[in-house]
């Protein structure tokens, strides 16, 4: 009987002790790894495990109009393995901050509107040129636009999206902005905050709209 044990029973040396319980240990991550559940990530298709859903769909750019219309970060126009992913390669990208150099990708077109995230900036006079831009994204078979920003709000880039919906759906603000958080709470994601000057102008616009 080694030193210490209780009875006869217990004949493992301290180290055979020690290497026992490393491997129970291993057992018992292998089992807790198994009972997670595992499904298939809505975009890429792969497996991930279930109670990181929320997490990984939170990561994505918001899908606004399905395979058509998207809202994002600057850091979602940088990630190439995001925008060329199969079924959501970005085609078109409206930029809507100053002073960022263009994402380096020589097969999408790209428009920069440069502006500040500060209410007293005039933006109404920039919603017709936004909606054309991604009014021609439909010119291209299959063409799909990321209107992006670096607000953390995504005050920007939510704008001139809100701006389109109101234009191309005929809605007013209260109805895109609704339609546009529920696509956003779809995947995790925090509702989008236009800043107050935004707010205001995006209202007149709705006037100016007759909706």
């Amino acid at each position: 009987m080694w030193p210490g044990a209780d009875s006869d029973e217990n004949l493992l040396s301290p180290r055979s002790a020690i290497r026992e319980e490393a491997k129970n240990d291993v057992a018992v991550t292998v089992a807790t790894k198994s009972s997670v559940q595992q499904i298939a990530d809505p975009r890429t298709g792969c497996e991930i495990d279930e109670d990181q859903l929320n997490k990984v769909m939170a990561s994505y750019t918001t899908e606004v109009i399905p395979g058509f219309l998207y809202l994002g970060l600057q850091s979602h126009a940088t990630d190439a393995k995001q925008m060329q992913m199969k079924g959501y390669e970005i085609t078109h990208f409206l930029n809507v901050q100053q002073n960022v150099a263009r994402p380096a990708y020589d097969d999408i077109e790209y428009e920069n509107l440069p502006i500040e995230d500060l209410p007293h900036e005039v933006v109404t006079n920039l919603f017709k040129k936004a909606n054309k831009f991604i009014k021609s994204a439909e010119k291209r078979k299959n063409g799909k636009v990321l209107v992006y920003c670096g607000d953390k709000s995504q005050s920007r880039s939510a704008t001139f999206v809100l701006g389109y919906l109101m234009m191309a759906n005929k809605q007013t603000y209260a109805d895109a902005v609704k339609e546009l958080n529920a696509k956003r709470k779809a995947q995790n994601q925090p509702d989008v905050a236009p800043n107050a000057g935004f707010l205001r102008q995006l209202k007149g616009y709705q006037r100016g709209l007759k909706l």
